[in-house]
């Protein structure tokens, strides 16, 4: 009786040993199956594999890095460039108002050639055009520098920044139509010669707004605040990039953190910004130049911005609750 008895106990260790077996590898399938197809779940594959499950080597997942035998996951934002925006989308990143101060003070003046001044004696006498101002973060340091400036916003952000034109579409060239139907203007259309077009442009829409900037007669420079990843894309390159580069490429040296929505001066980031500058090709004798491609300057200047976000920080730059741009009275 005995023997039959542990005969059966032996039997009933090992089914349940199996069970035990099988159930792990379905629950270790299924958990990988979802991490792959799921970015928000790769962290139980984390925890798994640091708990012993064997795990090849060379399976790879975009968003891990290797560390010996363990596949740890990065969660840097820099990673996946997460600033991820419907297409349509106002895309509302105000830009932190030491970045433009970076440019006029830093960029601009690198960008004069053949007679066309663009340091800071010579801004007080040239026109700028923000063409999506948002609530003034950008036009109202571009004001400290440039002895007039342009503005205008798809969106209506009035309660707080009110630009020259509410609801010109810069991308399309036309007046857009508020959430009624109705379009926010009859009239001509918002045209300003400025001598320069400088602007945080939507990211669906920069291509857009670059080519209108460009076309826009007068026009002598045209910058744009981008993410660098901005520049990786082969079918921007062969749209954009190929045929007419930016003059100046000139990335951050330190982060510039934007915060949807709003400027919080104590936010930080891991996605990298840069500005991207174009300046219109003209003779010896100073006149624009004529052909094909009037911005073709020959390639592209890599120009760092050093790190100036102390000193180029005012403590006026932030909206007050109830209060203008900049803690003016509202």
């Amino acid at each position: 009786m005995v023997p039959k008895m542990k005969e059966r106990m032996k039997a009933a260790l090992v089914l349940a040993g199996l069970a035990s077996l099988f159930s792990g590898l379905v629950i270790f399938t299924l958990l990988t199956l979802i991490a792959i197809w799921s970015a928000d779940a790769r962290w139980l594959l984390t925890g798994i594999v640091g708990s012993g499950f064997f795990l090849p080597h060379r399976l790879y997942h975009r968003g891990y890095r290797q560390r010996g035998d363990i596949m740890a996951q990065n969660l840097s934002f820099a990673v996946m460039q997460q600033r991820h925006e419907v297409r349509g989308s106002l895309d509302d990143f105000p830009t932190p108002p030491w970045a433009t101060r970076a440019l006029c003070e830093h960029i601009l003046p690198q960008a004069s050639s053949c007679g066309v001044k663009f340091d800071l004696a010579a801004l007080k006498r040239k026109s700028a055009y923000e063409p999506a101002c948002n609530r003034g973060y950008m036009a109202r340091p571009l004001a400290e520098y440039f002895g007039c400036v342009y503005t205008s916003d798809i969106a209506d952000y009035s309660d707080i920044y009110i630009p020259d034109a509410i609801g010109w579409d810069f991308a399309a060239g036309e007046w857009a139509t508020d959430e009624d139907g109705l379009a926010y203007a009859n009239g001509a259309d918002y045209a300003p010669e400025p001598d320069a077009v400088i602007t945080n442009p939507p990211f669906n829409l920069a291509e857009a707004f670059i080519a209108r900037s460009l076309a826009m007669p007068g026009v002598k420079l045209a910058a744009f605040f981008v993410r660098s990843s901005f520049l990786e894309s082969v079918g921007r390159y062969e749209r954009l990039f190929r045929d007419t580069p930016p003059a100046i490429f000139a990335p951050f040296a330190e982060r510039v953190p934007l915060v949807k929505g709003r400027y919080d001066p104590a936010a930080s980031t891991a996605t990298s910004y840069c500005w991207l500058v174009w300046r219109r090709a003209v003779k010896h004798d100073g006149t624009a130049a004529e052909g094909k491609n009037p911005w073709y300057c020959g390639g592209t200047e890599v120009i760092w911005i050093p790190p100036c976000r102390k000193v180029l920080e005012k403590c006026g730059d932030c909206v007050q609750q109830g209060g203008d741009l900049f803690g003016g009275a509202a």
